[in-house]
């Protein structure tokens, strides 16, 4: 869409149409072009609010040429609010709408704000005609909780925190301030459904230079520095643009390592937050995401476990107070994605009708059968095999300062 035109539709919607109306669509996610200003959406007149312009690229040049700082914390605020004397979502407003395209699903959906009698909150669906593919639940930051919402001014589909799934940033209007929130996108394979849930909040002097325009692709920009995920010169740089979007909404206690997974020589980078472990990997200027938060610490699982280069992952588990108890083995595939290859299960009792539960006419003798990938096994050299090496603990050895230290920052 040329910028004549784009000129030309924006002033019919402003004096034509004194209502929300349809707006534009964002970039594909894997390589958005912020400068082409393909993602930005057309500003509608939003009730008495003031007329907002698209950015012209000279901005975008100019935020790509500083020298940005690392940005703060995010705002803090909820999902609900309080506000009893009047709808979250003016009726005026209630049908604005947006195309995107998103790496969850194929072609362009639209992204529509649809409160109901239900649920009059703030939340938008994503929609395929009238199929629900993906729910996104509005954020209120404190700063604004006091204000009426105005609508969204503009927003853009990214990947903002380089996990190959799109993001999707708005540019919230709330009275007479812009707030920037950054839904970071989830896709759930079991139920084929997306989700986006707030975790950055931003705004000009809180998080955001004092002066700054509020557009979608201006602060994917400023998060990112222009760095496309696919667009890095080296792991170290990879890795520390990725670790400064994190700790925009991860806590601060939050620890990292980097591990040699495999034997290509390039250190993959290890978070821990709380009793969850996240790996990301890198590859031809691509970061990828291996492991999402794994969980350790329940069901009889003390870690999870890594054999140094040999690209082997292994964790532990028990069942019915260790009554079953086995191992699951991993490895990183060529796509960057840790996946299963091996399991062991063995039964500390005769499991004679097959429930997984020690009844009480079973015999429980402390040596019941093995089994391996789901079929029985008699010996101890078939129970090992697929060990791969002496295993280490996966931990979060390093503060993020250290971090930075190890990466030559």
């Amino acid at each position: 869409m040329t910028k004549k035109f784009t000129g030309i539709l924006y002033k019919l919607l402003l004096f034509l149409c004194p209502l929300f109306i349809l707006c534009g669509c964002g970039n594909t996610p894997d390589k958005p072009s912020a400068v082409s200003g393909s993602s930005l959406l057309f500003l509608q007149k939003i009730l008495s609010a003031p007329a907002f312009a698209v950015s012209a690229q000279e901005t975008f040049r100019n935020i790509l040429s500083a020298d940005l700082p690392v940005p703060e914390k995010a705002s803090s605020g909820s999902y609900y609010s309080s506000m009893k004397d009047r709808p979250f979502i003016p009726p005026e407003i209630s049908e604005q709408q947006f195309l995107c395209e998103l790496s969850m699903f194929p072609g362009t959906l639209a992204l529509r704000l649809l409160p109901t009698e239900d649920y009059p909150g703030y939340h938008m669906e994503v929609m395929r005609g009238e199929e629900r593919l993906g729910s996104l639940l509005g954020y209120i930051p404190d700063e604004v909780s006091d204000k009426v919402f105005r609508g969204i001014s503009d927003m853009g589909c990214y990947d903002v925190n380089y996990d190959n799934n799109t993001d999707i940033i708005f540019i919230e209007v709330w009275g007479d301030t812009s707030i920037a929130v950054v839904y970071l996108g989830d896709m759930s394979e079991s139920f084929g459904f997306a989700t986006f849930s707030h975790d950055i909040a931003l705004s000009p002097g809180n998080g955001l230079p004092a002066e700054f325009e509020m557009t979608a692709a201006n602060v994917y920009l400023f998060l990112t520095k222009g760095k496309d995920n696919g667009s890095f010169e080296s792991y170290q740089e990879a890795y520390l643009a990725l670790v400064n979007i994190l700790r925009l909404y991860m806590p601060d206690s939050v620890t990292y390592d980097l591990i040699q997974l495999d034997d290509d020589g390039i250190p993959e980078l290890v978070l821990v937050n709380g009793f969850n472990i996240y790996i990301y990997t890198y590859k031809d200027g691509t970061l990828y995401q291996a492991m999402d938060g794994w969980g350790y610490g329940a069901g009889g699982n003390p870690g999870i476990e890594y054999c140094p280069g040999k690209n082997g992952i292994r964790a532990y588990y028990s069942e019915q107070a260790g009554a079953i108890h086995g191992a699951v083995y991993y490895e990183m595939n060529r796509d960057h994605e840790v996946t299963q290859y091996g399991s062991i299960k063995v039964y500390a009792f005769i499991d004679t009708n097959h429930n997984d539960y020690p009844d009480e006419d079973e015999e429980f003798e402390g040596d019941g059968p093995m089994f391996a990938n789901g079929r029985e096994i008699f010996t101890e050299k078939e129970l090992e095999q697929f060990e791969k090496g002496d295993y280490e603990y996966i931990s979060g050895r390093l503060t993020y300062e250290e971090l930075l230290a190890e990466l030559g920052d």
